[in-house]
């Protein structure tokens, strides 16, 4: 069984010299005020885990009860979306984690909305903010699969 998704990098000193410590505050500015190399190091160290996952943890979507047939489709999804290596996810990974690359292109809310467009079901933005922050990705598969379950059925 793998270990879910963490971040434990080390400090970095920060011994830089003037010019380059300007050139942070502007690149800074311009990544809509994201500590870029910070970012960058999270998003290699969270692919870096996954490169380790080498093999489909099927077993771990099993005990959710849902159909792995319907949670590859929604972690092929997240794996596109995050541009990650592999969509060896397990349901214990923070979403935080999850949705780190999408902090350099768009919104995490985006992949949300399109999983709202994709699968029928519909998140209200205060629910998307906290399900970005607080959730684990098979709180996110779970909560998906039954409004789609429950749009099916009615």
């Amino acid at each position: 069984m793998y270990r879910p998704l963490y971040l434990d990098l080390p400090l970095e000193k920060n011994e830089a010299g003037l010019w380059k410590k300007v050139f942070e505050k502007i690149r800074n500015y311009f990544f809509f005020g994201i500590d870029y190399r910070k970012w960058r190091r999270e998003v290699n160290e969270i692919s870096r885990q996954l490169r380790q996952r080498t093999t489909f943890p099927q077993e771990a979507w099993l005990e959710s009860g849902d159909s792995i047939a319907r949670v590859k489709k929604l972690l092929n999804l997240i794996q596109e979306y995050g541009d990650w290596p592999n969509d060896h996810f397990i349901p214990e990974d923070p979403l935080q984690h999850v949705l780190l690359p999408l902090i350099d292109a768009c919104e995490p809310e985006e992949l949300l909305m399109d999983l709202e467009e994709t699968f029928g079901v519909t998140y209200r933005e205060e629910e998307t903010h906290r399900a970005c922050r607080d959730w684990t990705l098979g709180q996110l598969i779970t909560d998906v699969l039954k409004q789609r379950q429950g749009s099916e059925n009615s």
